[in-house]
């Protein structure tokens, strides 16, 4: 089984080199663990925006898999649903739990360096819990109806954003822990993994969202 395993995840990152724009994507993916790293200590990790890039800049491998898909010859491959319902999840999910264990050791520091502010580095780990998990269901939908779900993402990330600030700026806000939080950050990540799944298996014979590789597919 682990053997198996091992050989479906050299194959995800083997077709990770048939995507369109690989140099590109990286270039961004680069760009945004950068500028991660940079805002997370600009801010001394009281944004739950730098974490979230960090985590995202892994998560260019599952465009690049599913870029591979406007290829007529994984149209008619017959590994057509694993290369856009399995091989995706299978490259990105190792870099993103690694990615958000780098953050949450961060954030671990910044706790030990100033304990005064640990509420406010456990509110923003619930945050970048809730938008990876909103990010991860996009995921699930862009690629077949691009508009919609990235109209429902941007909504449902505002929402939950507003709900969980007002919330900790109440009267009698519940009191983090640190390790609540990571947990609850986790919890979100496997939840959004699950959901992409359930999402991709759902939408596979849809026909794939044009504008989701308009600019993969652009000249130049």
């Amino acid at each position: 089984m682990m053997k198996n395993f091992i050989n479906e995840f050299k194959t995800a990152y083997k077709i990770v080199g048939y995507g369109a724009k690989i140099k590109v994507n990286f270039m961004m993916a680069g760009m945004f663990l950068l500028l991660g790293i940079l805002m997370e200590f600009a801010t001394r990790g009281t944004q739950s925006t730098g974490s979230f890039y960090i985590v995202l800049s892994g998560m260019f491998l599952y465009q690049m898999i599913m870029s591979s898909d406007i290829s007529t010859l994984v149209q008619a491959s017959p590994y057509k649903k694993k290369i856009q319902c399995n091989y995706p999840m299978i490259a990105v999910i190792p870099w993103m739990f690694i990615s958000l264990t780098i953050v949450l050791i961060i954030h671990y520091m910044f706790i030990m360096q100033d304990p005064s502010k640990a509420q406010l580095q456990c509110q923003t780990l619930i945050i970048l819990g809730g938008c990876l998990f909103f990010m991860l269901a996009y995921f699930g939908i862009a690629y077949k109806y691009f508009v919609a779900a990235t109209v429902f993402m941007v909504i449902s990330i505002m929402v939950m954003m507003f709900a969980i600030n007002g919330y900790f700026r109440s009267e009698n806000p519940i009191e983090l822990t640190f390790a609540g939080s990571a947990i609850f950050a986790y919890v979100c990540s496997i939840a959004g993994c699950i959901v992409c799944k359930v999402l991709t298996e759902i939408l596979y014979k849809k026909d794939l969202s044009p504008l989701a590789f308009r600019g993969l597919i652009k000249k130049g």
